[in-house]
């Protein structure tokens, strides 16, 4: 795992809810127990409500695409899943979530690390965007 991939998945402990945060921090500082922390993707990663922006049952793929764009997602993401086969791909944001949106899979395309990620939960209206606003330094 290269320096530019690790920060998006240790990122993902920045947008967990504070009682996950220890743990999402733990399996993703890990690459032999990431399997673990993509597992939780489908049901119990909870996100930090504050963060959430739901995008739900109505939303469609270009709602969730314009929502990144407005928040400064990059043109290449990152997508963490297991179950579309892409796990660990670099892929342009409009190719990866085509590939994810839609499926109820458990898929995690992170855009900015800690910052901005589009999850799609195995419950569909708990699609949504994850932004945390950086703070200006």
């Amino acid at each position: 795992m290269n320096e530019r991939e690790n920060q998006h998945w240790l990122g993902l402990a920045d947008l967990v809810e504070s009682r996950q945060k220890r743990r999402v921090s733990a399996l993703a500082g890990s690459k032999t127990k990431r399997s673990k922390l993509v597992s939780m993707f489908h049901h119990s990663l909870q996100f930090d409500g504050k963060f959430f922006i739901e995008v739900g049952t109505k939303g469609t793929e270009r709602d969730v695409l314009n929502l990144l764009r407005g928040h400064g997602a990059h043109d290449e993401v990152l997508v963490l899943n297991n179950s579309n086969g892409c796990d660990g791909e670099w892929k342009t944001i409009d190719a990866a979530i085509g590939d994810c949106f839609g499926w109820c899979s458990g898929s995690v395309v992170s855009c900015i690390p800690g910052s901005l990620l589009f999850h799609e939960s195995d419950e569909p209206e708990l699609r949504g965007v994850i932004f945390r606003p950086t703070r200006a330094i």
